[in-house]
């Protein structure tokens, strides 16, 4: 069975660890997988110097993304991908890599604290 993922990169390739921040990302990883394999992956600038609502999730979609794999994602751009029939997994964290194989092997964990640790990351920034 064919599958398309997408994990927002916090660096420029897919060895780079998943973004902490989905909506500040520029990169994404976009996973071809088959049979619980990855067949190819291609880097995705998003094209947009600003966003809004509902713009990242329609533009995965249009890549065929069936599937987001994210740390710290807003429950709006959940609810984006949801209506576009898109399944999001957030809490993921790691290697951009390491996160898809997790997934593919069924052996994900999502961090269950992801939102308190965003939110403290906020708070140190500000």
């Amino acid at each position: 069975m064919a599958l398309r993922i997408a994990v927002p990169l916090a660096g420029d390739d897919f060895e780079s660890e998943v973004s902490e921040h989905f909506g500040r990302t520029r990169r994404f990883a976009i996973v071809d997988a088959e049979n619980g394999e990855i067949r190819d992956v291609r880097i995705v600038e998003f094209p947009f110097e600003e966003h809004g609502p509902g713009d990242i999730p329609n533009f995965l979609r249009e890549q065929g993304v069936e599937v987001v794999l994210a740390y710290g994602i807003g429950r709006k751009a959940i609810a984006h991908f949801e209506a576009l029939g898109v399944q999001v997994i957030p809490g993921i964290g790691g290697k951009a890599r390491k996160a898809v194989e997790a997934f593919l092997r069924g052996t994900a964990e999502s961090d269950p604290l992801w939102k308190e640790r965003i939110s403290e990351g906020r708070e140190h920034k500000t």
